[in-house]
């Protein structure tokens, strides 16, 4: 949807954006799967066909997008016009995340079935059947050649890649899944201990991955001594006492690769997001960072009554802070695996973590951005020097970068801030239907709350967090930009006007033909002022080209089939490079893709892809486009 243009719909909360070959991919439910142009955020097409309810997954290699459906189906698109280009029939429904690794594409259906299945041809390697529901996708080791994933009966699977057989299965919690007690905002009821909206997070140099489990929002409030100190421990030893103490408290568990047994226990308490009965969702889920020297640490939101000690909290709601989590006993000294340190993440109470507002974590290089109900907040870490990090007065710091509001408003008399096509504001911002406020942020909604939500408050003690539970609002970063997805169906993009951004664009023509026939390829390259490189593999069934470019440089390899170029067009001049092959005699449907793939001097990458189908078949398919 976009706000700009008076309608949008609500996005599945499992549907997150992948971005590749200059577009960004989201499954929309009953809606259908858009595709979304980066250059200008126009929609480059969509297919109304298809209900998928999760994230989809870009292949640049295969240049495939792949989409699991509500109807089992494990769809290959192409990601130049959405069309199918082939599917795999599973045993159930298909609503979680596909994963592509060693040349297969794995996905878990409804009933608990994890499928490895060739990504050219589609047809089906192996099949796993786990023997409850599935609950997360299936992340892989390549160390180790292992699928990991989550079910119902809260068992975890290790599955081996080269013929789905069973490594290791592991239930590393003491709870049982429960009755069906709490609803998530997206339209089911759920149990009361799940993995539910989580994936396991895979540490390869450890040997370890991590799996959060959702508690109920009771949970957040069982803290040791409650009539002294209202909140959770104030030490990495004391929190993992606590915990060892009471296991029906720990919501995250750090498993072996290996075997499956524990490899230590993260000092980190549980937390969600409120739902519309009041309860919680599953929380933070850790994002992996591996460092220039090589180590690994997990970035994750925690508990640490160092914060109420220091006044910025008076119970357990409050005690959430941000946090850098070891893996081992050497990355930091005086550190033992699951040691977490403090990471500044605010200016006093305005940029607050709440323990029961907790939102999706991701990160690009140095840069965490944190998608809260009521802003996207981001900041990058500037020191990890050893003696950071060690209490809630010495974090490591970081530096404040953009934040982007939901719901902002300008009702009180000191904003002076007004709405204009910039969407972004000098000074301070209060929030519309609360009372938090934010300095020189972007906006998405003005004076409005983001649809479908309504403000049931007024007045200067509102406080409405928008309590939808599940949700799928998340950021991530591709070729320079960050893009916002809101729960309502507005995806919110924005880049550092300092940063000039080269881009490529690729046509092939036509794009559907006969052994035989002709097909000229345009590639065009849109400068920055800066040296850039492009790479173009050639696929097999076609002729040898001999490229031309308006500047530059251009050749081909004949023996690796790599067209290279290589310019410096200024600052929004575009260069374009042609060539022209002939498709080779075959009797056989093909499908020939290939990527440009465009680097600046500073490593920035920009890709674009082009799919030729030869011999193939035109099917129709009747489709109704609707607007909300």
């Amino acid at each position: 949807g976009d706000p700009e243009e008076g309608w949008t719909f609500p996005i599945p909360a499992r549907a997150h954006l992948v971005a590749g070959g200059g577009r960004l991919y989201l499954p929309a439910g009953e809606h259908g799967v858009w595709a979304i142009n980066e250059s200008d955020g126009r929609t480059a097409w969509h297919n109304g066909a298809i209900q998928s309810y999760c994230t989809a997954a870009f292949d640049l290699d295969s240049n495939g997008l792949f989409v699991a459906a509500a109807d089992g189906r494990l769809y290959r698109l192409n990601p130049s016009n959405g069309a199918v280009v082939g599917y795999f029939q599973a045993d159930s429904g298909l609503n979680l995340a596909p994963t592509i690794a060693a040349g297969r594409v794995y996905v878990v259906s409804d009933n608990g079935t994890l499928y490895a299945v060739d990504k050219d041809t589609m047809q089906p390697a192996w099949s796993y059947v786990a023997g409850s529901p599935g609950q997360t996708p299936a992340s892989y080791s390549v160390r180790y050649g292992l699928l990991v994933f989550g079910t119902e009966d809260l068992y975890v699977h290790a599955v081996n890649d080269f013929d789905g057989s069973l490594r290791w299965c592991r239930k590393p919690t003491v709870h049982t899944p429960g009755d069906l007690t709490y609803d998530g905002g997206d339209g089911r009821m759920h149990r009361t201990h799940n993995y539910e909206y989580g994936w396991p997070v895979i540490a390869e140099e450890h040997g370890v991955v991590l799996i959060r489990l959702r508690l109920p929002k009771s949970a957040i409030w069982e803290v040791p001594n409650p009539s002294t100190a209202n909140w959770f421990p104030s030490s990495n030893s004391d929190i993992r006492s606590f915990l060892m103490s009471r296991p029906d408290l720990q919501p995250l568990f750090a498993l072996r690769l290996s075997d499956g047994g524990t490899a230590f226990i993260p000092a980190v308490g549980t937390g969600g997001n409120e739902t519309p009965d009041i309860d919680n969702t599953l929380g933070t889920v850790p994002i992996l960072r591996t460092l220039p020297s090589g180590d690994e640490v997990a970035y994750i939101v925690w508990r640490n009554g160092q914060k109420c000690e220091a006044g910025d909290c008076s119970d357990p709601r409050w005690d959430a802070v941000m946090g850098e989590m070891v893996l081992d006993g050497s990355t930091v000294p005086g550190y033992q695996a699951g040691d977490l340190r403090f990471v500044a993440f605010g200016e006093g109470s305005t940029d607050g973590l709440i323990t029961d507002e907790l939102a999706p974590l991701t990160m690009a290089g140095d840069v965490l951005l944190y998608a809260h109900t009521l802003a996207l907040r981001s900041y990058r870490i500037t020191d990890r020097s050893s003696g950071r990090g060690n209490t809630y007065g010495n974090p490591i710091p970081t530096e404040r970068q953009g934040f982007v509001v939901t719901r902002a408003s300008n009702e009180p008399d000191w904003v002076t801030c007004q709405p204009g096509p910039g969407h972004s504001c000098t000074g301070w911002l209060d929030t519309y239907c609360d009372r938090r406020v934010y300095q020189e942020p972007f906006w998405v909604f003005f004076n409005d709350m983001e649809p479908p939500a309504e403000c049931r408050c007024s007045g200067s003690d509102c406080v409405a967090p928008d309590n939808r539970g599940y949700s799928p609002k998340y950021a991530i970063v591709h070729n320079g930009a960050i893009y916002f997805e809101l729960s309502s169906g507005a995806i919110f993009a924005v880049r550092s006007a300092n940063e000039p951004r080269a881009a490529v664009q690729k046509q092939a023509l036509p794009s559907a033909c006969s052994s035989g026939d002709t097909v000229v390829y345009t590639v065009r390259v849109l400068g920055n002022g800066q040296a850039l490189t492009l790479t173009d593999s050639l696929p097999g069934g076609l002729s040898a080209p001999n490229p031309v470019a308006t500047q530059g440089t251009v050749d081909y390899n004949p023996t690796s089939r790599v067209i290279t170029w290589s310019g410096m067009p200024q600052l929004g001049e575009w260069a374009t490079i042609m060539y022209t092959v002939t498709v080779q005699e075959t009797s056989a449907t093909l499908v020939l893709g290939n990527t440009a793939v465009l680097t600046d001097a500073e490593g920035m990458v920009s890709t674009d892809a082009a799919v030729v189908i030869v011999n193939g078949t035109s099917v129709y398919i009747p489709m109704a486009m609707r607007f909300h």
